[in-house]
């Protein structure tokens, strides 16, 4: 008897897995889906494509737009090989003030850490604040970041990873601009990713 009932708790405990599918990976998607899965998944209407070889390798890039969290972005969906290997968005949310660029990273990352529970593992988010000079001018004034970035003298980076997936959320600017950037890659396809990438400078 007692036998009986250790077999059936195991089984209690193992049936809820048995044909349990994976997670997605990104929106409605997992990596190594080809252009077609990718499309048929996605509601947003993916207007432009753009597709290259290098190394003899097949690259595309497929995108549309939408919002995350209220602010208007850009989505995209790479591929390597037809499966897909990274996804980013790249907002283009305008401000007149430049520190509420800021604001909107913020925005961003905290949705990150309720979606992945970082707020119960803060250790499992990296964050780092990266200055290229002036930091002795602009270092003590965070009422000036905003313009410190737009300069380039300032860059904010948030990572976290999942088990598939490496997150980077990137805050930077030059030349009077701000770019606000999200960046989900696939940890088994970095090497597709760094020949991707060189083609496309990160896009």
């Amino acid at each position: 008897m007692k036998r009986f009932i250790i077999f059936i708790m195991t089984l209690f405990f193992i049936v809820p897995l048995i044909g349990k599918e994976k997670e997605n990976d990104f929106r409605k998607v997992k990596w190594g889906m080809s252009e077609t899965q990718v499309k048929k998944a996605e509601k947003v209407q993916l207007f432009y494509s753009k597709s290259w070889t290098r190394n003899s390798l097949k690259f595309t890039a497929l995108a549309g737009t939408t919002k995350v969290s209220g602010l208007n972005c850009f989505l995209y969906y790479h591929f390597g090989e037809n499966k897909l290997i990274y996804s980013s968005y790249v907002f283009n949310t305008s401000h007149s003030n430049s520190n509420n660029y800021i604001d909107d990273y913020k925005k961003i990352k905290d949705l990150l850490m309720k979606k992945y529970a970082v707020t119960i593992l803060p250790s499992t988010l990296k964050e780092t604040k990266v200055w290229y000079g002036r930091e002795d001018v602009y270092g003590d004034s965070p009422e000036e970041y905003g313009f410190a970035i737009s300069m380039g003298y300032l860059k904010f980076t948030s990572t976290l990873s999942t088990p598939t997936t490496n997150i980077s959320l990137v805050l930077c600017g030059d030349n009077f601009e701000i770019h606000l950037y999200l960046f989900y890659l696939s940890l088994e396809n970095m090497d597709l990713i760094k020949i991707f990438q060189e083609e496309t400078d990160g896009l």
